[in-house]
């Protein structure tokens, strides 16, 4: 974006890099703060449609208003007023500041759709990628707990790194049957019978049938894994040659949460191929009913089973988090909808019954200022903080009240999402004017350097994972085991707040959906577009295996001590900061998903 400097101080006009759709709010964040009541202008610089003068025109003059906010004042411009779809750009004072040139119109975000899906290609393993890398990993690989020789090649590399971990690749594939199921876009730049969404799913879900154990049925963790004491160990390219010894490992560790959107994924495979492949289509489902029943149909009173040849079965405690849980909901409904399985939706509304337990319903720990937010345990000691799946217990809900809108639970389930958006969601936005969702909640932790901020009663909150996060032993409550970057949060959190706003007709959680993702294009203190090619004043991102990807999507800003934003824009390659430019699956998996449903209903061409 371009900065004037008047009298050494810079004057910053922060809004989204893609720009606005015609009916919402619109909003230029100045920063540091003018003072209330002075002048903007927003100028016509283009058009997108029509025959019209080239010149610019003044399209709205305005006076900026007051915006408090956790991060310090600001003051905030007004564009809403402005609909006419066009080329716009703000200016504040007598040309102190401007802001990036933005567009208004209906298909401002179906213009990065392609750009984002495009991210998943280059990320492909097993073959070659041309402009991107040579054919890699065709060695892949060998048992990490006894060295059994096994073919897991394919998938995609899941990050900026080249591990194919099976939670992330999972994940992406749920976001691209909604991307095919909500919007169908026409794209076929391959010529694949069944398009470019669902070709480009397959290469991963194949890779993701390599991984069910033939023993148990269950699902091992990923590829790519590295050793036990150094995972980063496999982050390298081979010599694609199996027996050589420089094979990559297999982690056959059985984690509860991959089951479930394994069982999630392949019994909705199975329905988008039933017409297209019919065979495939069997075969997903088959896996999907293999996995049930190696994982949820096993004796009441035996372990889960261990992967065969020794692999490990997981014991931590996530098998009764709440993420999982929402995934087994979400799994348990996707399952029901399988020839013969109806009877499993009654095990999702059971699973729902116990999502909705564990939301803070009541006002609690002293204070009657927020509730509607979600514990991630059974004991409800700890509320609910994840980077990839923040909003995972009301998208569990929304997904099951637009399937059966009309049992008798549904007005639960509306109860519930409308708790969440009214008092959980929409007022803690509203504490900075970037209208973004903080990361978390925390009850009675030390307040402080690196710490949360206080609440109200014993509870206190943060934006961002702290930058120098304190070991578990030092800040126990803080619960985070490494720092990085809150874009899938906040994309997540999009996501839910769409569904949302479907199921409860509540245009305002449609708009808070849309300020998540304007965050992510480029509405954020540091005027910098996370998606490479999206906007400008992007960080170079973390990526070892390739470089700049156009349509990845970076981590995003942690928190410093205080709980400011931070994003590495030092284009420093050895010495950036993977915590907050490196490109993960899970971002792009969000932001499709969460456009596939803001967009459903906007009949645009993608």
């Amino acid at each position: 974006m371009l900065m004037i400097e008047t009298r050494s101080v810079q004057i910053r006009v922060f809004t989204s890099h893609v720009g606005y759709k015609p009916e919402l709010e619109k909003f230029g964040i100045v920063q540091p703060p003018l003072a209330a009541g002075m002048k903007f202008r927003v100028k016509q610089i283009g058009w997108t449609r029509g025959p019209k003068d080239l010149g610019s025109r003044v399209a709205l003059e305005g006076e900026l208003a007051e915006s408090p906010s956790d991060w310090g004042p600001a003051t905030v411009a007004d564009c809403s007023f402005i609909r006419e779809p066009g080329i716009y750009q703000i200016e504040v004072g007598r040309r102190e500041g401007r802001s990036v040139p933005f567009i208004v119109g209906d298909d401002v975000y179906a213009r990065t759709m392609r750009l984002a899906f495009d991210f998943f290609y280059p990320q492909r393993c097993g073959v070659a990628v041309p402009g991107y890398h040579a054919v890699c990993h065709l060695d892949d690989g060998v048992a990490r707990d006894d060295d059994t020789v096994l073919d897991v090649v394919g998938g995609w590399h899941d990050a900026g790194d080249l591990w194919n971990w099976l939670s992330s690749g999972l994940l992406a594939e749920y976001a691209l049957l909604e991307l095919e199921t909500r919007l169908a876009p026409r794209w076929n730049r391959y010529g694949s019978p069944w398009g470019d969404v669902l070709d480009e799913l397959r290469w991963e879900n194949d890779f993701a049938l390599k991984m069910q154990d033939p023993a148990t049925g269950c699902v091992w963790h990923g590829a790519g894994s590295g050793e036990p004491d150094n995972q980063n160990s496999d982050m390298r390219w081979t010599d694609n040659l199996p027996g050589s010894g420089d094979e990559r490992h297999v982690d056959r560790t059985i984690h509860p949460c991959i089951q479930w959107q394994f069982i999630a994924v392949q019994a909705r495979t199975a329905r988008a191929f039933s017409a297209l492949d019919p065979a495939y289509a069997r075969r997903c489902a088959e896996a999907a009913a293999r996995c049930w029943q190696g994982w949820v149909e096993r004796p009441p009173a035996a372990a889960p089973p261990a992967a065969a040849g020794g692999g490990r079965q997981d014991t931590t405690p996530d098998a009764d988090d709440i993420v999982t849980l929402s995934w087994a909901c979400i799994a348990a409904l996707e399952v029901s909808r399988m020839g013969g399985w109806e009877q499993e939706a009654a095990r999702a509304r059971e699973l729902a019954r116990e999502l909705m337990r564990r939301q803070s319903r009541e006002y609690e720990h002293g204070q009657t200022d927020t509730r509607g937010f979600f514990y991630a345990d059974a004991d409800r000691s700890l509320p609910l903080k994840d980077h990839f799946a923040s909003a995972l217990p009301i998208i569990a809900l929304a997904r099951l009240l637009e399937t059966h809108p009309d049992l008798g639970e549904a007005d639960a389930w509306r109860n519930a999402l409308k708790l969440y958006l009214e008092e959980y969601a929409l007022p803690l936005s509203e504490r900075t004017p970037y209208r973004i969702v903080p990361y978390g909640l925390y009850v009675n932790p030390p307040v402080g350097k690196g710490r949360a901020r206080p609440l109200a009663g014993g509870l206190c909150y943060r934006y961002f994972k702290w930058r120098e996060t304190p070991s578990l032993e030092q800040a126990p409550q803080l619960e985070e085991a490494f720092e990085h970057g809150g874009t899938s949060h906040l994309l997540d959190q999009a996501v839910g707040l769409a569904l949302t706003g479907r199921a409860l007709q509540e245009p305002r959680a449609r708009q808070l959906a849309y300020r998540q993702l304007e965050w992510v294009m480029g509405a954020n203190p540091y005027a910098s577009c996370l998606m490479t090619g999206g906007g400008v004043n992007s960080p170079f991102p973390y990526s070892l295996g390739v470089g700049l990807i156009v349509g990845g999507i970076m981590n995003g800003f942690i928190g410093g001590e205080v709980d400011e934003p931070f994003l590495d824009m030092s284009c420093e390659y050895n010495g950036n900061d993977w915590n907050t430019t490196e490109y993960w699956l899970p971002h792009n998996a969000h932001y499709l998903w969460a456009l596939a449903l803001l967009e459903q209903d906007q009949d645009l061409m993608v």
